[in-house]
């Protein structure tokens, strides 16, 4: 037994000095890239086909995009209006003199064409639709596709939405 656990102890002893040797004297890549400047590696990263941004680029990309966002959501809301505007039209040709109720309740709702684009996270989603008037409160609605498990399920596209619409049926129209 005793010559069994003297074995075993010189065993790793022997593998203990051969790590050691291995980890001071082998050269390893990280030493190898703490040698290699910046610019250098800009090069082979922008060679295999990716892009590098100083931090300066980043933020100009970023409110750019933003701005981007707003123009567009600005451009759809202006050709609803429209769109609104001829329907109005249309509907007072044809009809004489709703009641009173029925006008106070179409004044309340409001409608919105929501473009869904790829990438587009459900917090900008709650976001348009509360900018929008379709929903009260963004974080509500975020909370809620999140707690149903609606927010992996948004799909790209145009949907028309209300807001006499629910959660729910909200989330099941930008879901399908």
């Amino acid at each position: 037994m005793k010559q069994l656990i003297r074995s075993f102890s010189v065993g790793l002893l022997t593998a203990g000095i051969i790590l050691l040797i291995g980890y001071y004297f082998i050269d390893d890549s990280s030493t190898q890239a703490e040698q290699r400047s910046v610019d250098s590696m800009i090069i082979e990263i922008e060679q295999e086909g990716y892009r590098v941004l100083t931090e300066a680029e980043y933020i100009s990309i970023s409110v750019n995009k933003d701005q981007d966002n707003k123009s567009t959501a600005s451009t759809i809301e202006e050709s609803m209006a429209e769109k609104e505007e001829e329907e109005d039209e249309d509907s007072e040709a044809e009809v004489e003199d709703p009641p009173e109720e029925e006008t106070s309740e179409q004044d309340n709702t409001a409608t919105y064409t929501l473009h869904i684009e790829p990438g587009m996270a459900s917090s900008t989603i709650s976001s348009v639709l509360a900018e929008n008037n379709i929903i009260e409160n963004a974080a509500e609605f975020n909370k809620y596709l999140d707690e149903q498990d609606y927010s992996l399920k948004v799909q790209i596209g145009e949907f028309e939405l209300s807001s006499t619409m629910s959660f729910f049926e909200l989330a099941e129209a930008i879901t399908k």
